[in-house]
């Protein structure tokens, strides 16, 4: 296993978001989005990311992610907007 930094890049954004289950909601222009806050909060390797990081690191990402219950995030529900339960439909 290499211990070597990989770059974050804007497909590397792209192939995590793909990693989401269908029911998630993400902004239509989220991996640039994503891209642009990891880029101005300096991520741009692995080892940018510590453990003392973390927090800030998620929240580039969080900010694009509209819908998505495995991270119990619901900006739909807060908004006034019924999300369908994927469960009963």
């Amino acid at each position: 296993m290499s211990t070597e930094p990989f770059y974050f890049t804007y497909e590397l954004v792209v192939e995590f978001l793909q990693m989401h289950p269908v029911e998630c909601v993400v902004e239509l222009d989220a991996p640039a989005k994503i891209f642009n806050r990891m880029m101005e909060a300096g991520f741009y390797t692995t080892t940018d990311l510590t453990r003392e990081r973390t927090k800030e690191f998620k929240e580039c990402w969080t900010l694009s992610e509209i819908y998505c219950p495995h991270e119990g995030i619901d900006r739909l529900a807060e908004c006034g907007v019924k999300t369908l339960d994927w469960e009963t439909v």
